[in-house]
């Protein structure tokens, strides 16, 4: 869970500054070459700072550069609609269950029985 949590807000917080890159990108004269390799730079150079984060199995979440291909746009984006339910899921657990498993499970039941 450690891992988990140090990692999940590494990547939000480097999701942030690629929005922040593309926003940027938008209003400039660069040609398309010259966006591809700054936003490609940007993505390497999250996946490499991802390996000096302090984790307990850091092999999980290392990338694999020897198949010659960087996360792409999907792999944030993903990541953070699942980072985003996981926290609503969160949110239902500790509200609606108490922190309770199976009064969670019941809660899902009765939602999804109607």
């Amino acid at each position: 869970m450690e891992d988990e949590d140090v990692y999940g807000t590494y990547l939000l917080n480097s999701i942030k500054k690629l929005n922040a890159l593309y926003d940027s990108l938008a209003v400039t004269n660069f040609d398309i070459k010259e966006k591809y390799l700054l936003k490609y730079r940007n993505i390497a150079a999250i996946m490499l700072e991802a390996e000096a984060l302090p984790l307990h199995n850091p092999l999980k979440y290392k990338w694999d550069f020897s198949k010659g291909k960087l996360p792409d746009n999907t792999y944030f984006l993903a990541y953070s609609n699942y980072r985003k339910k996981q926290t609503d899921m969160e949110k239902v657990f500790n509200k609606i269950a108490g922190g309770d498993l199976k009064k969670l499970i019941a809660y899902y039941k009765t939602v999804h029985a109607k």
